[in-house]
């Protein structure tokens, strides 16, 4: 970041009233804008305003909407002077990314007023193994081709397998005796004909899987998986405690509005909902920070 300006009233900067753009915001633009330097602006208003008095390309669309919405939550670390607090009144909006995700994982109909700092970094630590999981996917599919091979010796049509199952099936294939106990039922994910299939056809893979690679791959994902279920239980523990707050917050304001005596009118079962997270422990991933790939994956990776 170049520099920042805070502006009391945005109508000094942007005057969407008068269309007129104020000298301070003018002066900062030609300094840090170079010309033919697109610039991302807030909304559709700023940019035609911008364009109109300026002559400068503006951008603003669905990806600018989340370059924005980032930066605004990234405040306070970027400027830490700015303490700017955003009101009920003046919420921020859920990006597409955050709702992709959080939907990604079973948990939908979000509402923007709910989120909160200790929201978004919970979701955070859910992306963070989202990309460690793909890493894995990728070097699977990709680099070492199994869809293809699997599809080949075995028949199998492994495309729509997610992660943990192809990683099981593998981890079965290279290490027959494994004890598979930490994803439950794990072997309910395939037909008897796909266990079947798995088992016979494993000396077929010798050549092709590193059994010391792919048993740190499912390593992984069953940690992965594991500390993913801690952190959506804190998660929607939030979420909840979240919307219950906001309720209580519009049950207050109805009462300051119309009256104490309007409290009787409310409905209250919302609130009496236990919202305590059960003390759960998870020896593998308490305290501990998710590792990069294994050396043996990236030479693997590297090789192919």
């Amino acid at each position: 970041m170049h520099t920042f300006r805070r502006f009391e009233d945005k109508s000094d900067a942007i005057n969407l009233t008068t269309r007129r753009v104020g000298p301070r915001m003018i002066s900062l633009i030609c300094k840090y804008c170079l010309l033919g330097e697109l610039i991302i602006v807030g909304s559709l208003e700023y940019k035609s305003i911008l364009e109109e008095n300026l002559r400068r390309a503006c951008s603003y669309n669905d990806i600018v909407r989340e370059i924005m919405w980032g930066m605004q939550n990234l405040m306070p670390l970027l400027i830490p002077q700015e303490q700017s607090v955003f009101t009920k009144a003046d919420p921020l909006p859920i990006c597409k990314g955050l709702d992709m995700l959080l939907s990604r994982h079973g948990i939908d109909n979000v509402k923007q007023e709910w989120i909160n700092e200790d929201i978004l970094q919970l979701a955070l630590k859910v992306y963070h193994v989202d990309l460690r999981e793909n890493e894995h996917s990728k070097f699977l599919r990709r680099s070492l081709g199994l869809d293809k091979h699997l599809k080949a010796i075995s028949g199998f049509d492994a495309k729509d397998w997610d992660l943990v199952k192809l990683a099981t099936a593998l981890k079965t294939m290279v290490d027959p005796n494994a004890n598979i106990l930490p994803l439950d039922k794990a072997f309910e994910m395939f037909s008897h004909e796909e266990a079947k299939l798995i088992k016979l056809d494993a000396p077929k893979y010798e050549d092709l899987l590193d059994r010391d690679t792919i048993s740190e791959i499912y390593d992984d994902i069953v940690a992965f998986r594991e500390y993913v279920d801690k952190v959506l239980l804190k998660l929607r523990h939030l979420l909840k405690k979240a919307e219950a707050a906001l309720e209580t917050e519009d049950v207050m304001e109805k009462a300051a509005t119309n009256g104490v005596d309007s409290m009787q009118q409310v409905d209250h079962t919302c609130l009496a909902v236990d919202l305590e997270v059960p003390n759960q422990q998870c020896h593998i991933t308490d305290g501990a920070e998710i590792s990069p790939p294994s050396k043996t994956c990236r030479r693997n990776d590297a090789g192919k």
